[in-house]
């Protein structure tokens, strides 16, 4: 994996299996982190199997990040199998940020952005 600066060390990133997130993880991986891999698409991501091709340590976790019990018991599991993640990367797609606006358009919390 290349000059492991940060051997031992966790870091959680959503939106693990493609496009930014993929390539954070990648990254992080490359420095010696152990990567938690949140994404909604498949526990078993292609990028889990990149890292660990790669000889670095990877976890890949189905979860919705904008489901707060879903989201709780993943962090959980990653605490007892990981330990504690000094980095969280949240780059977790479009449908978040869309799910988000709905929301906040709903409960009037981005009034301000609305013309």
């Amino acid at each position: 994996m290349g000059e492991l600066r940060f051997t031992g060390r966790v870091a959680v990133v959503t939106g693990a299996a493609s496009g930014i997130g993929r390539a954070t993880a990648l990254h992080l991986a490359r420095d010696g982190y152990d990567v938690a891999l949140f994404d909604m698409t498949s526990q078993d991501c292609a990028t889990r199997g990149a890292i660990e091709g790669a000889g670095g340590a990877a976890r890949a976790f189905r979860v919705d990040v904008c489901d707060p019990h879903a989201l709780g018991v993943t962090v959980r599991h990653v605490l007892t199998t990981m330990g504690s993640p000094e980095h969280l990367v949240n780059v977790a797609g479009i449908e978040v940020a869309a799910r988000y606006w709905t929301r906040a358009t709903r409960t009037g919390a981005a009034s301000s952005a609305r013309t």
